[in-house]
């Protein structure tokens, strides 16, 4: 539009090719955009975005702004060059970096509530330990340092542990005790058969002398009583 003053900004996205609906097929990413109330061709470009669709939050951009001024009154122009460099950040890496101080507030405040609820849980732990368990051996575990704790516990379980030795030893005694006299059950069981045998056998052996002894007798007093008849015969 002739007789108007407009500015004409040549915007080079690197790396990157913008297609305006108006005005084609642009080059490096040149675009016009009018100021001040005037017409120009092209449309406004937004801040991580462009009329392709496409968007990439993650990558960093720098845009260069050629800004030419001209004033055009027929055919007289004088251009005056000025030249500026804008650093765009995504909005996730900026929303990042403002979350990491709150970030790590809230982790310490997430860790003082979890010390103090673990804090809180061993006491519960030692309270329950010397109430129900420990009495009976006597241990108290002291409300002080874990390792303190853990030092006590491991006494406990080392005498534990030797007691657990004593009576296993005294319990294989018992078991060696119990296989001798069991042996010596059998022993003396064999013998009591031997014996019951070899009383058996001089039972036998007395009952046959007393039929032997009976039998002699009888047989004397047969020959005695054949000696006194042929006597008497004789006399005859």
């Amino acid at each position: 539009m002739e007789g108007s003053l407009y500015r004409k900004f040549s915007i080079s996205w690197r790396g990157t090719r913008f297609q305006g609906p108006n005005s084609g097929f642009l080059l490096a990413g040149t675009w016009s955009v009018p100021l001040s109330g005037t017409r120009g061709s092209g449309s406004c470009l937004e801040v991580g975005g462009n009329d392709t669709g496409v968007f990439f939050p993650n990558r960093p951009r720098s845009i260069d702004l050629a800004i030419l001024g001209s004033t055009q009154a027929g055919t007289h122009s004088e251009p005056s060059r000025r030249a500026a460099t804008v650093k765009i950040e995504p909005y996730a890496l900026v929303q990042t970096k403002k979350s990491r101080g709150g970030g790590m507030a809230t982790q310490s405040s997430q860790r003082s509530v979890e010390t103090a609820r673990s804090v809180g849980s061993l006491a519960t732990a030692l309270f329950d330990l010397n109430l129900q368990v420990f009495p009976q051996d006597g241990t108290n575990l002291p409300s002080g340092e874990p390792l303190e704790i853990v030092q006590v516990l491991q006494g406990g379980l080392l005498r534990e542990k030797a007691q657990c030795v004593a009576r296993e030893m005294e319990i294989r005694d018992l078991k060696d005790k119990l296989k001798d006299a069991e042996r010596s059950a059998e022993i003396s069981s064999a013998d009591a058969l031997s014996i019951g045998k070899k009383n058996q056998e001089l039972e036998e052996t007395i009952e046959t002398l007393r039929l032997e002894m009976v039998m002699a007798i009888n047989g004397a007093r047969v020959t005695a009583r054949w000696e006194l008849m042929r006597v008497a015969t004789e006399e005859e």
